[in-house]
């Protein structure tokens, strides 16, 4: 089983490669597979070399593979994607934008509903993911004063 250039296993390419579900359920039992979203894995051996940005990150772009919409990742997700400095920001929630359609919240997703111009996407590692500036004003109305403020003033550097 190969992984893709972003470290992701899908599981349509487990089993194109012959693994079946049962395989895959041991190999994450096992731990040498990551679940990372549902349908997206990642070997424990890159896991484990991550930092929470990193495993972020990742998280992030597996949810955008395997999201139906047209998913732009936003918000925090965003200032990881653009290397955005964070000060002890919470990474524990990817944050994607859809267009229309309802906004949903899970332990480990936030799915927000909002169109997005062509103007206001850019793509970062082959990702779609905010514009910089968006990205800025996202983190400005989720975050509180300090955490927003890093993110800007590492934007305009």
């Amino acid at each position: 089983m190969d992984p893709d250039r972003h470290g992701l296993i899908s599981r349509t390419a487990a089993m194109s490669a012959g693994y079946t579900n049962t395989e895959l359920q041991r190999l994450c039992a096992r731990g040498e597979l990551i679940r990372i979203v549902p349908g997206m894995y990642a070997q424990r051996q890159l896991c484990s070399t991550l930092d929470p940005r990193g495993m972020h990150r990742l998280t992030a772009i597996a949810a955008t593979s395997t999201n139906a919409e047209a998913a732009v990742v936003s918000h925090v997700s965003a200032a990881v994607l653009h290397g955005l400095d964070l000060w002890n920001t919470d990474l524990d929630r990817v944050h994607l934008t859809t267009p229309g359609g309802k906004g949903r919240t899970t332990s480990r997703l936030h799915v927000h509903s909002a169109s997005l111009p062509a103007p206001f996407v850019t793509v970062e590692q082959g990702i779609s993911v905010t514009a910089l500036d968006r990205t800025v004003v996202d983190c400005a109305r989720l975050l509180d004063l300090d955490h927003a403020v890093v993110i800007g003033d590492s934007a305009l550097r």
